[in-house]
């Protein structure tokens, strides 16, 4: 909202400089009734802090927005494993970006709120993303202590997953491939787990379990709304069972919708 208010800037200014709304405001009546309005707007608009303030607004809301955005949107795959990078690089940009004066508050407010947030989850998935492969995850101790607690979780033996771990981390066998090291980017985390993690198979199998994990609500969401749209107080007599099939029918109706709509096509070479 903010972004959009400073892109049509020149034309807010043009609207509140033209000479009809002037003459509307200055005639009485109905335009009377909002000149006290039109001059304080007015004043805003032509003020320098007002536009500075708006900016600096914008500056850390669109990387928290984008964040949100990512967690909550209908992505071909998770973003498990990128969650905790991404909560990491906005904590920078805050401290980056606030004022002093705002600093200390906003920073204390995004600590608490991720310590309520923050699963162990979080932590495994950004050791098993080989898209941060090169970043040093064993030598942060808050986050191999979350790594190891899921492999607790999982049903894993720590010992076993820790070899697996470091035949991943030095790109032993098919780890090491130039097509593994160029997949790591392109390609999303569970199918390059199962195209190059044979070798571990234990390790292979937690990460697509924690990787393939969704980090909103919004699949519960969908799902309410569909019986929201069965089970009315219409039909508020419709056994459970019956209801139950009812709202499968309707999602796997949605889901040969979706199919119907992508274009499995797009990367086809009709040459091979």
């Amino acid at each position: 909202m903010t972004d959009r208010v400073v892109a049509v800037k020149e034309h807010l200014e043009d609207l509140l400089g033209n000479r009809i709304l002037k003459q509307w405001i200055g005639l009485g009546g109905n335009g009377k009734k909002h000149a006290s309005t039109y001059a304080e707007v007015k004043k805003n608009i032509d003020s320098t802090r007002f536009w500075d303030d708006l900016e600096y607004l914008n500056n850390i809301l669109e990387p928290l927005i984008e964040v949100l955005r990512l967690t909550d949107g209908k992505r071909t795959c998770a973003i498990m494993g990128e969650l905790y990078y991404l909560l990491f690089q906005l904590q920078e940009k805050f401290s980056s970006t606030l004022r002093p004066s705002h600093k200390q508050d906003l920073m204390s407010f995004f600590s608490n709120a991720w310590s309520e947030l923050h699963i162990p989850l979080h932590s495994a998935g950004f050791v098993l993303n080989p898209q941060f492969h090169l970043y040093e995850q064993t030598s942060n101790e808050d986050v191999m202590g979350d790594f190891l607690n899921m492999c607790t979780v999982w049903g894993f033996q720590e010992m076993e997953i820790l070899r697996q771990l470091a035949r991943y981390r030095r790109r032993e066998g098919l780890f090491g491939r130039q097509s593994a090291i160029d997949g790591a980017t392109k390609l999303d985390p569970c199918t390059w787990w199962d195209s190059f993690g044979a070798a571990t198979p234990e390790l292979q199998i937690m990460a697509k379990k924690t990787l393939s994990l969704v980090c909103s609500a919004s699949a519960c969401e969908t799902n309410w709304s569909s019986w929201e749209y069965i089970v009315d107080k219409r039909r508020n007599r419709l056994a459970k069972d019956k209801a139950i099939k009812l709202v499968g029918i309707n999602a796997n109706l949605r889901l040969i919708q979706n199919m119907e709509k992508c274009d499995f096509n797009d990367d086809y070479d009709s040459s091979e």
